[in-house]
């Protein structure tokens, strides 16, 4: 059994985090370590994140200034020991088998484990394991792509991200999700996608993710770059 790595980014988000922590420590997988990285919280999710720590052993609460969610995320990479690592947002939860679900596919050693992110984009006349090549990522890329702009629903292996100094850029932020999961890929052999979902998506009113202007639009030259690099060719735009 794969022991499993889970970073939560925590900001200000104490209407959502009991579910959202909950739903993490009722996995039914067991060996899991979870990292809550409290971003300098001014409301009472940091007690939150505590609380959760002295009650599981597995909840691990760490506390810093604010440096927004990619440095948060960086952080938890830093702490996390799992052979794989996955992320869930504070205001997020996740389906009580999630973990249990990537195992078996963990035994196969992939570099990349993801699931359909949402029910909605579940794939219709896949099968449920679908391994991959890098190769046949790039070549069906139209077919993916939607798959790689954000983290959730995804298993990183810990020791790619070593290996290779991966981190999001905490100069980014918009995009930085889509711009770290292209550069990870570059350096993977073999992933799979599990024709299944877990994750819960909060829509929030005023989300990063849900508004555009100038610097979103000046941010995606940076995962043009990622997503270059990935495929190995100089690409036009």
């Amino acid at each position: 059994m794969a022991k499993i790595s889970v970073v939560v980014p925590v900001y200000n988000c104490e209407k959502y985090l009991n579910k959202c922590l909950e739903s993490i420590s009722s996995q039914s997988y067991s060996d899991l370590e979870i990292i809550l990285v409290d971003d300098g919280s001014t409301d009472s999710s940091g007690a939150i994140c505590d609380a959760f720590a002295q009650k599981d052993g597995r909840f691990k609460a760490y506390h810093k200034l604010n440096g927004g969610v990619s440095d948060a995320r960086n952080f938890g990479l830093e702490k996390a020991s799992g052979e794989y690592i996955t992320f869930v947002d504070s205001d997020d939860y996740i389906l009580s088998d999630a973990v249990k679900k990537a195992e078996e596919y963990m035994l196969q050693s992939v570099d990349l484990i993801f699931f359909a992110p949402t029910e909605s984009m579940l794939k219709i006349g896949y099968e449920k394991f679908t391994p991959l090549t890098r190769s046949e990522v790039i070549e069906n890329y139209s077919v993916w792509q939607k798959y790689f702009y954000s983290p959730w629903s995804k298993f990183f292996k810990k020791s790619i991200i070593v290996e290779h100094g991966l981190k999001f850029n905490e100069q980014m932020k918009y995009n930085e999700d889509a711009e770290f999961i292209h550069r990870y890929l570059s350096f993977c052999f073999k992933v799979c996608f599990v024709n299944d979902y877990f994750y819960i998506y909060t829509v929030r009113k005023g989300s990063l993710s849900h508004s555009m202007n100038y610097e979103k639009v000046k941010n995606m030259s940076y995962t043009l770059g990622s997503i270059e690099g990935f495929f190995g060719i100089r690409q036009s735009i």
